[in-house]
């Protein structure tokens, strides 16, 4: 990578931030339209609008414990007992299994 970007310190440091961000930039992108379609579904399915209100605010409750449960348990404990990519892959899987239950619901 130093030939790339002609020996130099900030060439390399360049190409580095350029190479991260193509490739977390996209997945980040995808991961972060899964909440929001939650918060359109279920407003369509709430009747009144203090009812739409309660809806989206325990969905945000909800996922505001789970971010702070999951980060803990797979930060603690999955990640140490199967590897990181065990752990990528299977949030993948269950990434997809959502998806396609959803799309068949």
């Amino acid at each position: 990578m130093l030939r790339a970007t002609h020996q130099t310190f900030n060439g390399l440091v360049l190409a580095q931030f350029v190479t991260s961000a193509l490739t977390v930039l996209p997945v980040a992108i995808i991961f972060g339209f899964n909440f929001p379609m939650v918060i359109v579904l279920l407003d369509r399915t709430a009747g009144t609008k203090s009812g739409r209100s309660a809806t989206v605010g325990s969905a945000y409750a909800a996922n505001t414990f789970g971010a702070i449960v999951g980060s803990l348990i797979t930060g603690f404990w999955l990640v140490p007992w199967l590897g990181s990519f065990r752990v990528i892959a299977a949030a993948a899987g269950v990434n997809l299994l959502l998806a396609v239950a959803l799309e068949f619901r």
